[in-house]
Parts: structure tokens; sequence; C-alpha cells
């Protein structure tokens, strides 16, 4: 009869054998990723108590050992096991905890090695409910650009190992295994980099499937380098294609790793994975594609996936380059409006033409002369425009961009004037709310007329510059007491405006696109017929 100190292990082994069982007999596809996982577990363990001394001299198997003779292998004797599959080298954990074993109904605690978002997904699989997206913001994410540095390192392997087992002499061999030991060198120093396919008594892939790990590995670096690009904060739109970009590549290198090796497991697959699954989380974010076991990815479209990411990363760049470009015109307007202003009259004329054709190039630009950013620039000297000439205006579009705006966009109603039933109606609603408007530059003496015409207890004017992070409009939209927000589609960035959407969806907050101009009278209709409902307004 087992002792009271050794019974409860002995039903947990037949909890585990029972459950094992079960799962093979329903899932029979999962013992090979069930066996990696024991001879881990044998090896951990192993570690865990002396070794001897071996009684022979034993050389240990490296990656780089003299090529034998095949034999069979012989059975290994208890006191010295072998595995036919080297394990990856083992790594020093980063921190240690006990997190909980379930089985059934019952649940154990067991110290396990890793991560901290290792370590807090574990404590979380045991509860049934998910967890809230913010108790995962205090964690870090898996590092995209190791995993691009990682994936480049065993990218880079795949070509020499090909190659040098198609050498046809022995000088050619050594050449590529030199190029392979300068590789596992530099895998050496970076973190928990395991260049599998460099060892030589592991069973070997095709050629075929080892280029496919190759583009995948390449792919997945790529995509890593692109999602960090594209942060947390940038267009909405752009966000979730570069993460369904990254699903994609993480999904294809599995497969392609499932085929080509009896590994099932890669740390960079697992940790653009986890990264993934966290993010969209976190964000809010769906991808339709490539995040389930039974929507694989197909590694043999590695060269398509590769001209995506390509075009991807040509398109940002694109971007940056007019958002710079429109930045420096932007400050050539400026700069010449200072010297109009500061200088003598005489020196005026050549300013007005800088200005004119900066106003050219920006319009090519897809920036018009009414454009919000163009207006504030020349307002200080508006009164220095000179008139136009009789046959041909050298400067119409500094005229346009100074004309006075349409009369329903801004013009403030005479002192005393009633208002329509419609702004009555939307004040009776709002009165003592708070208010977010998103585009262009703040005006106060605008900002300070719909406060008053809608009896508001705030109006915050948010702004962010053209081709920047959205990020700064979250806080003042997520405000508990901020009780609608009013975006200006003409002045503000069709980028911000879809991150402006999406905040508002995730926060839950009624949103009025104002199409014309922010005169009270307009607000209000636009208020009425877009969110009277969600506003209970009767």
């Amino acid at each position: 009869m087992p002792s009271p100190e050794r019974a409860e292990p002995a039903r947990v082994v037949e909890a585990i054998e029972t459950l094992l069982s079960a799962l093979f007999k329903a899932h029979p596809e999962l013992i090979p990723s069930v066996a990696t996982l024991a001879e881990w577990v044998a090896q951990q363990a192993r570690t865990q108590q002396p070794q001897k001394p071996a009684a022979n001299n034993e050389a240990r198997v490296t990656q780089f050992s003299t090529p034998q003779a095949s034999t069979p292998l012989a059975p290994t004797p208890p006191a010295a096991p072998r595995h036919p599959i080297p394990a990856p080298p083992p790594q020093l954990p980063r921190s240690a905890a006990f997190v909980p074993l379930k089985f059934a109904d019952n649940v154990l605690q067991v110290k396990v090695p890793g991560t901290t978002l290792e370590l807090a997904a574990a404590r979380s699989s045991v509860n049934d409910s998910p967890r809230a997206a913010e108790d995962w913001q205090g964690l870090a994410p898996p590092d995209l650009a190791l995993i691009a540095r990682r994936c480049d390192l065993k990218a880079a392997a795949c070509g020499p190992v090909i190659a040098r087992r198609a050498a046809v002499d022995h000088v050619a061999e050594q050449e590529h295994h030199r190029r392979i030991t300068d590789l596992i060198a530099q895998a050496k120093q970076t973190p928990d980099t395991y260049l599998w396919m460099t060892f030589r008594d592991r069973p070997q892939p095709s050629d075929e499937l080892l280029l496919q790990v190759e583009g995948a590995y390449r792919n997945l670096a790529a995509a890593a380098r692109l999602v960090e690009r594209v942060p947390t904060g940038s267009s909405a739109d752009r966000r979730r294609q570069a993460l369904q970009l990254l699903a994609e590549a993480q999904s294809a290198l599995r497969v392609a790793i499932s085929a080509a090796s009896t590994m099932v497991y890669d740390r960079d697959q697992n940790d653009a994975y986890q990264f993934l699954h966290e993010t969209t989380r976190y964000e809010s974010i769906f991808l339709a594609r490539f995040m389930r076991i039974d929507d694989a990815a197909d590694p043999a479209n590695w060269e398509d996936l590769h001209a995506r990411l390509a075009a991807f990363v040509k398109d940002l760049e694109a971007g940056d380059a007019a958002a710079k470009r429109t930045t420096n015109l932007l400050n050539k307007v400026a700069y010449h409006v200072k010297q109009i202003a500061n200088n003598a009259p005489q020196e005026a004329p050549a300013h007005w033409q800088r200005i004119e054709s900066a106003l050219v190039d920006l319009a090519a630009a897809g920036v018009r002369p009414e454009d919000q950013r163009v207006i504030d620039r020349l307002l200080p000297i508006a009164r220095q425009l000179p008139a136009p000439g009789d046959d041909s205006d050298p400067l119409a579009n500094v005229r346009a961009a100074l004309a006075p705006p349409p009369e329903a966009d801004i013009e403030e109603p005479p002192a005393g004037r009633d208002y329509s039933e419609n702004v009555l109606r939307v004040r009776d609603m709002l009165r003592d709310s708070r208010v977010v408007l998103v585009g262009g530059e703040r005006r106060d003496d605008a900002a300070e007329r719909i406060r008053e015409a809608f009896d508001l207890s705030e109006v915050e004017w948010a702004t962010v510059n053209e081709h920047t992070s959205s990020t700064p409009l979250e806080a003042p939209i997520r405000r508990p007491e901020t009780r609608l927000v009013l975006i200006l589609i003409r002045l503000a960035g069709h980028l911000h405006v879809d991150d402006v959407v999406g905040y508002c969806e995730k926060w839950d907050k009624p949103l009025v696109r104002l199409p014309a101009g922010y005169n009270p009278e307009q607000i209000a209709a636009q208020i009425l017929e877009q969110v009277s409902e969600r506003l209970e307004i009767t």
C-alpha cells in the first residue's frame, strides 16, 4: 500500500494516463506533439538530478560532427538515454512561478519556467471566463525585432545546408560548412535562436521543402518588421492589414516546419502567434484568416506573400515620402509668409510668387488651397494680399485659400438672433454635456459659439497633424463625460477619420460626421439626421 506521501502523485499519474488515452483516441493527430512534449519533460527531469560521469568518453553530438556511415541505431540503455532527434539546447528561464494545471475538475499547482507573458497565459488558461483587455496592459508582448532577427538567421542557414549536401567534393562541402559555422556563431549571440535545420543526424527534408521553410522564415521576418512600421495608433485599416499579413506568415511557417521536420515547435512562429493573439484582443481587431489550426496558409505560396509584403512596404514608403513633401511645402509657405510680414513691402512680390508656387505643388500632392493647414498659415498676411490684375491672376491659389468661407459654414449668427427649432431640440438633449470636435485647427471663437448654442459644459477641439498618429485623439473620446463626438470630414485626414470611427465604436460614443462646416445650424441638422435615436431626441 503506498504511503500517504506517495498516494497523491500516483493519482496524478493515473489521471494523466486516462486523459492522454482519451485524447489520443479522439485526436490521433496530436500524438507527435505530445511525444515531443514528453521528450522535453524527460530532459528537464534529468537536469534536476545528479548525473554520473559516463563510463566511456562518448563524444557529444554537435551540429557539425563528422559524417559517419549510416548504421541502425541500437537500443539505448536506460543509464545513458539518447534521443533520435536532438532536443533544442536548454534555455535559462527569465522567471519561474506556480501556475494551475487542470485535470477535469481538479487543479494542481505546478512550478514552471517562462516569461511574464507565458506565465500569465498559463495562469489564465484554467479560467473559463475571458480576460479583460486591460489585464494585459502591463505585460510585454514578444519582441518583433528579435523575431525578425532570428528568422533571418534561420532563413540564411537553409541555403548552405542544401548546398552542403549537394557538394561534389570535400573542398566544396567544407566551404558550405564554414558558412554554416559562421551562422551558428551568430545564433549563439542571439537569444533563443536554434538552427534546427543544420543537424546532420536529424531526418533531412527535401530541397523543395527546405526552400519553402526558407521562404516562410523570410516572410515572417518581413511581416514582423512591417507590423513595427504600422504601430498601434496608426490607420486602423493599415494596422489590420499588417497584422493579417503577419498572421499568414506565421501560419505558413508552422505548416512548412510540420512538413519538413519532425520538430513541431518553433519559437518564432509561436511568439508571432502569441503577439497576434494578445494584440488583436487588446486592440479589438478581428483577423478573418490564418489564426486557427484548420485555417492554415499554404507555404508553397511564399513567393506571392513575399510580393504582397514588398508592395505594402512600398506603399508605406510612398506615404512617408508624400507626408515629408507635404510638410516641407507647408513649411515653405510659412517661411515666406514670415518674410512678407517682417520685411519691406517692395520685397513682398517675390515671396508671394514663391507661396503661389508652393500651393501649386501642394495641390498636385492632394492638398487643396482650401485645406485648413494652408489657410491658417496665410491668415497673418491676408490683409496684405495684392489686388488681382486685369488679365490674369498670378496668385489664384493664394486667393482661393484666403477667400471668405461660405456663409453656411462658419458665419456667426448676428447678436440676438433666435436659433432654429433644430438647434433648440439638440440643446435640450446636450445641455451641460461635454462634446469633442475633431478636425482642422482650433478656433476659439467657433468653439465658444458651439458651446453657447447648445449650452454645453465644454467643447474640446482635438487636433493632430496630417500623416501623424491618431493616438492623441483617443483620450478625449474615451473620457466618461464625453457625450458626443463631432468630426469635420473636410478638415480631417481620411486616416484620422477611420481611426476616430474606430475609437467611437470602441468606447461606445455617438459620432456625427460634419461634411459642410461647424455653424451651429449645420451641426444641429447633422446630429438630428445621424444620431437622433442614440441621443433619444424626440
